[in-house]
């Protein structure tokens, strides 16, 4: 899963549908600020040599606990009550 927020788009990733290597292809346009979620370690390694990683995908509770506020295969509606709307 990938928010861009530089170019204003939400990639959700579903089962079976080359959804990962979509994954590693858009991660090569995130920004800093921008959320990637983790895959695989082997796919991870690919999306290591376009020089990008997972980013941004934890949060920390009302205890400073951390958690994932963003995962691989997040439905549209998780992110929906996740995600702050735009203004």
């Amino acid at each position: 899963m990938i928010i861009s927020y530089r170019y204003k788009f939400i990639f959700l990733k579903t089962k079976k549908t080359a959804g990962t290597s979509v994954e590693i292809s858009l991660s090569r346009f995130c920004g800093d600020d921008d959320v990637i979620t983790p895959i695989s370690l082997e796919d991870e390694a690919i999306r290591k040599l376009l020089g990008k990683r997972q980013q941004n995908y934890l949060d920390f509770d009302a205890h400073g606990n951390e958690y994932k506020k963003y995962f691989n295969h997040i439905t549209a509606k998780e992110i929906q009550s996740v995600i702050e709307p735009s203004t």
